[in-house]
């Protein structure tokens, strides 16, 4: 009730964030700046919210001028790094990154990051040691666990090759999902690639919508189909589609 507090500011977006409203997050990031210019956790919030609509350059601006208060903001130099990544500057992310482990060590999704940026340098072994760190300070996290068996498989680290896809087998058997790729690259069943498909289907949301004109076009002469692709024009898929 104090329109003149930063720090209510503050929070009401931080709730906003979280409750997936980024921009509307972003507007009261910018009243609460607009208070106090200074605010380095209003500026570190913005930044993420800003990441989150894919606003990377101005994210960066602002994960910059968070540090420039707070040089020692963990959560800045990480939002940093995401932004540099998502910008394809991944020798400068790498730095980012590597700076909010040494300052955090035990906050799992530094070294996600890190891992994620040494796989686009190509630096396998390190991104392979990263993820590892991090699945260690958060062993339930699936998504963590599928992204270190493809490094494993792209590093032909061959070693853990059977026990992997043990493990992988067994959470299709139980019913969990499992990253689509590996289900290609390990040598499934047929029925075992169904099942891990439906798995998948059934813990993605449904963004269908129906449409009473297109099923009443389907009633009259050829049914015809669109096809809606990030990898057409000049692209391989195009050329084999062709």
């Amino acid at each position: 009730k104090n329109p003149r507090s930063a720090d209510a500011w503050f929070g009401r977006g931080s709730v906003l964030h979280e409750s997936g409203k980024a921009e509307e997050a972003i507007a009261c990031f910018d009243r609460a700046l607009a208070i106090d210019p200074n605010h380095d956790r209003a500026l570190a919030n913005k930044g993420t919210a800003l990441l989150r609509v894919r606003r990377y350059s101005e994210a960066l601006f602002n994960f910059e001028a968070c540090l420039r208060l707070n040089p020692t903001f963990a959560a800045a130099h990480l939002g940093k790094a995401a932004a540099l990544y998502n910008q394809r500057q991944y020798g400068l992310a790498l730095g980012s990154a590597e700076t909010a482990s040494s300052l955090g060590p035990d906050v799992a999704k530094a070294w996600e990051t890190r891992a994620n940026i040494c796989r686009e340098l190509g630096r396998l072994d390190e991104a392979i040691d990263s993820i590892g760190k991090a699945i260690s300070l958060d062993p339930s996290n699936k998504e963590w666990r599928d992204t270190l068996i493809d490094l494993r498989l792209r590093a032909c680290e061959w070693s853990h090759y059977q026990s992997d896809f043990a493990e992988l087998r067994e959470e299709i058997r139980a019913g969990r999902a499992v990253s689509p790729s590996l289900c290609l690259t390990f040598p499934f069943s047929a029925a075992e690639q169904f099942a891990a498909a439906q798995t998948r289907a059934m813990a993605t949301p449904s963004a269908r919508r129906s449409s009473s004109r297109n099923a009443a076009a389907s009633q009259h002469g050829r049914i015809r189909i669109a096809y809606l692709s990030g990898e057409l024009r000049n692209h391989a898929t195009a050329h084999l589609f062709a």
